[in-house]
C-alpha cells in the first residue's frame, strides 16, 4: 500500500515538472497597437497572427499579447477602422523561452471629401411659410396659402379675396364679386400682378384685373400688399395683389380638389 502511494505521489511530481517545462518552453508575443501620427493607443484593434487563427482584441490600453508560441517567424495585422490595412514586418522568435515586445504603428487612412452644396426649395403654398413671410415683411402684406385655399368652397379667385381683412370686392351686373377695393379704394388705384409681372386691366378705367376669370384650383397663394416700396410699381397706390400660380410639379400629380369643390361623387 505504501509503494503504491509512494508510486502515485513520484507520478504527479514527473507530471508537474513536465508541464512547468512545456510552459516554461513557450513564447510570448505582446505589444501596443499605436497611431503613427498622433502616437496614442488605439483601443479596439484586432491584432491577428497572419496565417492562424490566433487574435486578439485590444482594451483601453491597447495592449495585445499572445502566449504558447513555438519558436519560428511570425507576421502581425491590426485591423481597425478608420486605419489603413497593413502587414508587419516578420517577428522571429528564435526560442521557446523568448519574450518579444512589438508595438504596431497604424497610419490614418483618412479621405478629404469635396465640397458638398445641398439645395432646397421653399414651398410657398404652406401655411407656415405664408405666416412667416408675413412676419418678416418690410411692409404691410396679407398671405393666402394655396393650403388654405384648398380648405374653402370657392370657385374663383375673387371670392376668395372677399375673406382678406381691409378688402372688399366690386361686383359686376350678376352680382359676382371681380376687383379689390382695399382698404376703400377703388380699383383704378389698385395694381394686379401675376407672378409678380404687372397684369393689364380689362377697362380704360380700371387698371386692376377681374379676379373671377382665375380659377382658385392654379392659385399658387396671394399676396396682398397695402403698403408700396421702392422696388413696387408706382401704380398701386391703394394696394397691390399678387397672384403666384401654381408650380409645374416634378412629378405626376393626382389631385381630387376640383371634383370635391363641384360636389362630384367620385366612386
Amino acid at each position: 500500500m505504501a509503494n503504491f502511494y509512494s508510486r502515485t505521489c513520484l507520478f504527479l511530481i514527473i507530471s508537474l515538472l513536465l508541464l512547468s517545462s512545456i510552459s516554461s518552453n513557450a513564447a510570448t508575443l505582446k505589444g501596443h497597437v499605436i497611431d503613427s501620427d498622433t502616437h496614442k493607443i488605439i483601443p479596439g484593434a484586432i491584432v491577428v497572427i497572419v496565417g492562424t487563427k490566433n487574435t486578439f482584441e485590444t482594451g483601453n490600453d491597447g495592449y495585445f499579447v499572445f502566449k504558447n508560441l513555438d519558436k519560428g517567424t511570425y507576421s502581425l495585422n491590426a485591423k481597425m477602422l478608420g486605419y489603413k490595412f497593413s502587414i508587419t514586418e516578420k517577428i522571429e522568435l528564435k526560442s521557446n523561452t523568448s519574450v518579444i515586445t512589438y508595438d504596431i504603428y497604424k497610419r490614418p487612412d483618412s479621405k478629404e471629401l469635396e465640397n458638398v452644396d445641398v439645395n432646397a426649395k421653399t414651398n410657398i403654398e404652406t401655411e407656415f411659410i405664408s405666416r412667416q413671410d408675413e412676419k418678416l415683411a418690410s411692409n404691410i402684406v396679407n398671405i393666402i396659402s394655396a393650403k388654405s385655399i384648398e380648405l374653402l368652397p370657392d370657385l374663383n379667385l375673387a371670392n376668395v379675396m372677399q375673406r382678406v381683412s381691409g378688402i372688399s370686392m366690386l361686383k359686376n351686373s350678376s352680382g359676382n364679386n371681380t376687383e379689390v377695393i382695399i382698404r376703400g379704394m377703388p380699383p383704378r388705384y389698385n395694381n394686379t400682378l401675376i407672378n409678380g409681372t404687372c397684369a393689364a386691366g380689362t377697362s380704360n378705367s380700371f387698371s386692376s384685373l377681374p379676379l373671377n376669370m382665375i380659377p382658385s384650383s392654379l392659385v399658387g397663394r396671394v399676396e396682398v400688399i397695402k403698403a408700396l416700396t421702392p422696388d413696387m410699381e408706382g401704380n398701386g397706390l391703394g394696394g397691390t395683389v399678387n397672384v403666384e400660380m401654381n408650380k409645374v410639379p416634378e412629378k405626376t400629380q393626382f389631385s381630387f380638389r376640383n371634383c370635391l369643390k363641384n360636389n362630384v361623387n367620385i366612386n
